[in-house]
């Protein structure tokens, strides 16, 4: 399950549309990923000492999109009521 919340805009120059911007954050409510990581430190004359830590992430973050409308007939105008 995931909660996105953002905001878009199209951006125009002389009344024809350039491209639309969006800036989204998602958060993730359970863990998607886990991983472990041992990590060993060894010396001479002294005892082995051994390191453990987990990571997790959620899979939440910001994303910024842009993008450009897809018109499949260029050519035709649209009909604005």
């Amino acid at each position: 399950m995931f909660l996105s919340l953002g905001i878009s805009s199209d951006i125009y120059f002389k009344e024809k549309h350039l491209f639309s911007t969006s800036l989204i954050y998602t958060q993730g409510f359970k863990v998607l990923e886990n991983t472990s990581h041992t990590v060993k430190v060894s010396q001479t004359g002294m005892p082995n000492k051994e390191y453990l830590y987990d990571t997790f992430s959620r899979g939440s973050g910001f994303q910024f999109q842009i993008s450009r409308r897809l018109q499949f007939y260029p050519w035709k105008k649209k009909k604005v009521n």
